[in-house]
């Protein structure tokens, strides 16, 4: 199957009104980090990964799909391990089911490894969120086991299953 076309660019303070009203629309049953409050409160995340990125510890990208807004994808350096990054995405749920997610997250892996100190990309997903697990199997992520009880999440611990492709 031919994946979407899709385009990532750099994330930008501007993206701040599209990506909270995203997230803000988005399921939070398999959403592990805070969403934000406000348009106000994304500007100041998006300050503070602006930072990151400058500083060569992480990649954030706008997805693009049909020359609209559609999501993110990024990854962040393990600080302790400098050879692996741990990635992961959201997609506005109106476009969700397209393969864009994968498109995306494929873009992202294929410009993380043009950096040669990268080894190794993973990815932790709660282990009942089937359609996340299909898109990294799509893209030959490896499954390497499940962490029970690894990640808190709205007062429950949930297990999560780390997905992994090696250079």
């Amino acid at each position: 199957m031919t994946r979407p076309k899709v385009a990532l660019r750099k994330n930008k303070i501007d993206d701040a009104e599209r990506f909270c009203e995203i997230l803000n629309s988005m399921d939070k049953k398999y959403w592990p980090h805070p969403v934000p409050k406000d348009v106000e409160a994304e500007k100041q995340f998006l300050r503070e990964q602006i930072k990151r990125i400058n500083s060569g510890k992480e990649w954030g990208f706008t997805v693009i799909y049909n020359a609209q807004v559609v999501g993110v994808t990024g990854c962040m350096i393990d600080p302790s391990q400098g050879h692996i990054v741990r990635g992961g995405y959201f997609i506005d749920p109106a476009f969700q089911g397209k393969g864009i997610a994968t498109a995306a997250f494929e873009k992202l892996a294929e410009i993380v490894f043009k950096n040669n100190k990268i080894k190794r990309i993973e990815t932790q997903i709660f282990a009942g969120n089937t359609v996340s697990i299909r898109v990294v199997q799509k893209l030959g992520f490896s499954y390497e086991g499940t962490l029970q009880k690894s990640w808190k999440h709205h007062n429950r611990y949930h297990d999560m299953v780390v997905y992994a492709k090696v250079r």
